[in-house]
């Protein structure tokens, strides 16, 4: 696969990203821990403080994620090592248009999906260092930047790759970075997954257009018999296909309609003319009946004089 050009948002990605608030990034093997903590401490007192420290870390954490929509699992780059979609003290979350929070690499520190943090929504128009993120079109094809402090921009839609999520919250597909390679969501051996608990917007459409289409009434079709004329004298034979349909969506189509005129016979004469042309029972086609509510309207059947000859 070619490598995709990273983005230009008008100043250099040396720039250093922003971190969790109180948190700083730590070497390899190492647990992230507070700005401003000791490592070590000594005794009961430090026992007791650990303790302390692990229950309010908890607490905090619950608390911070706790909406719908929170990830989980461990996405894969080879040059980059594990990335921990819900790591202590950080975590990710997925919105209907966005994600917003911290993907910790035990390799390169911390991973921000987004500037947005509050949860509302939230488009990232990814021009600046100000507005960069991950966006979600709400069926769960991703796209954007995220920005990692020492490892650069990673791209959320590259040529070649891409980032989806699908109605059952797993993600999957491929991410890049300019500077460690690809960074891979899914994986079979090992086994490995980011996951959410956020399904995304289809779930609701889906729910409003399977009420719709049961109760057969939430489209309007209109199906018109054409005009047509004959001699007095002849018979009109209706095929079934003399009729204009509209309304329909898709491009749908009606195959044929059952169409009657007392001006059919040949017995019709003039004085009753132009004669009602009715059309009823659309079938064939494309479309659904249970899709529409068919209103049908009359054309005409309008019966010239015959020509009349006089033997001498």
């Amino acid at each position: 696969m070619k490598n995709p050009i990273r983005p230009h948002f008008g100043q250099s990605p040396h720039v250093p990203g922003p971190v969790p608030h109180g948190m700083v990034p730590v070497p390899h093997g190492m647990v992230p821990v507070l700005h401003g903590m000791v490592p070590v401490l000594h005794g009961r007192l430090a026992a007791l403080l650990a303790v302390l420290l692990l229950f309010l870390l908890t607490v905090n954490v619950g608390a911070a994620w706790a909406a719908t929509g929170n990830s989980s699992g461990f996405a894969w780059g080879t040059n980059a090592g594990w990335f921990n979609f819900n790591a202590t003290d950080g975590g990710v979350t997925v919105y209907a248009d966005h994600l917003e929070g911290y993907a910790w690499g035990e390799n390169t520190g911390w991973l921000r999906l987004g500037t947005c943090t509050s949860g509302s929504p939230c488009t990232y128009a990814n021009t600046t260092a100000a507005n960069y993120g991950v966006n979600n079109d709400g069926s769960g094809h991703l796209s954007g930047f995220a920005w990692g402090t020492n490892i650069g921009w990673i791209n959320f839609n590259p040529t070649d790759g891409g980032v989806t999520v699908n109605s059952s919250g797993q993600f999957d597909g491929y991410a890049w970075s300019e500077n460690v390679g690809w960074i891979h969501f899914k994986g079979a051996a090992p086994v490995y997954n980011v996951t959410t608990t956020y399904t995304g917007k289809p779930a609701v459409s889906t729910t409003e257009a399977t009420a719709i289409t049961s109760s057969g009434a939430t489209l309007n079709g209109t199906v018109t018999a054409n005009n047509t004329s004959k001699t007095y004298g002849q018979t009109v034979a209706f095929a079934g296909t003399e009729f204009t349909a509209s309304g329909l969506q898709n491009g749908e189509t009606v195959g044929s309609v059952t169409l009657s005129s007392a001006g059919a016979a040949a017995t019709a004469g003039g004085s009753g003319s132009p004669y009602p042309i009715t059309a009823s029972g659309a079938t064939g086609g494309t479309f659904a009946a249970g899709n529409y509510t068919i209103s049908y309207h009359d054309g005409a059947l309008t019966v010239d004089k015959a020509a009349q000859t006089i033997n001498w």
